[in-house]
């Protein structure tokens, strides 16, 4: 890589400013190519480093500003990274929980890239496999509604699973290493009865199922997210409901239908797109449909079982 050898050597003797004008072209090199993200990601830290060390010695607040800004890059670049975040904090004096969230979004992009070519971008597949998912998101019965859920997680970004045994969840949805949310459907039962006892016990050990299955980190958020008819809490169920959210099934109904409107859109301009090109028109496709990672979050945890009524 060009400018590598000289930006060590200006290192060394300390001449940190002549130091960061080399990281900058070595970064102008790296631009552009997914293949190469995490070789940015190390030279944003290089750079923000070096930053760094100039404002210490020179004591201008201007590189400190370039320090931030280049961690900021690096964390963006490097999702799963953490502690760039908690660094960054620090230096910049702001709390951490302030920052924005650093989201997973090359591997958000990439499940739905993968389920668009898997569909193709071209042709009538695509309009087949929409009809017949939304019969299976829309249907009450237990096995086609779940195969519908697995399908709109993939829609979503998110890798997704599912257990053949009774008892077991009945789908998860997995964003990079960010977060997860795993789900007890009861789209089959009665809507005028309150969410029973049963539903809610077993819905407390959907997590543990995730976690001992392997699916998820140690250290990766995971909430249960219960989707019913019903829009009340049985009495006997009331003091066991602990931190569980709720969901409808008719607003995930609404949900496929906002994620099958973006990705008939991000078709139309597809074509012919790089990578990247395609990876920044999906972001703002699906951020203008409120259906972004951070969107889904907010959806899916906006209603907790303790307010419901009884």
């Amino acid at each position: 890589m060009p400018y590598e050898i000289d930006y060590m050597y200006a290192s060394w003797k300390g001449e940190y400013e002549k130091a960061l004008d080399f990281a900058t072209k070595i970064l102008e090199a790296l631009e552009g190519g997914e293949d190469l993200r995490p070789y940015r990601a190390f030279w944003h830290h290089q750079t923000a480093t070096t930053a760094f060390l100039h404002w210490k010695h020179s004591k201008n607040d201007i590189f400190k500003s370039t320090a931030i800004s280049y961690l900021e890059k690096a964390s963006l670049t490097s999702s799963n990274i953490t502690w760039l975040g908690k660094l960054r904090s620090q230096l910049s004096g702001v709390d951490e929980s302030s920052i924005p969230e650093n989201l997973p979004t090359q591997d958000w992009f990439l499940v739905i890239h993968e389920l668009l070519q898997k569909w193709r971008i071209r042709g009538g597949n695509y309009a087949k496999k929409i009809s017949e998912f939304q019969i299976k998101i829309e249907s009450q019965e237990a096995k086609p509604f779940e195969n519908g859920l697995d399908l709109l997680g993939k829609m979503l970004g998110a890798k997704t699973h599912q257990w053949p045994d009774d008892g077991a969840p009945d789908g998860v949805w997995i964003f990079g290493s960010w977060y997860a949310f795993v789900f007890e459907a009861k789209t089959d039962e009665n809507a005028e009865d309150g969410i029973s006892l049963k539903t809610v016990r077993q819905a407390l050990t959907h997590e543990e199922r995730v976690r001992s299955d392997k699916l998820i980190p140690d250290f990766m958020p995971c909430s249960t997210v219960i989707i019913s008819p019903r829009t009340k809490v049985h009495n006997l169920a009331v003091p066991h409901v602990k931190d569980l959210a709720y969901i409808s099934h008719n607003e995930i109904i609404s949900l496929f239908n906002d994620a099958a409107i973006a990705l008939e859109r991000i078709r139309m301009s597809a074509s012919g797109s790089s990578e990247e090109a395609l990876q920044s028109e999906i972001v703002k496709v699906y951020t203008e449909k409120y259906i972004f990672m951070k969107n889904i979050k907010e959806l899916l945890l906006k209603k907790k079982l303790k307010d419901l009524p009884s």
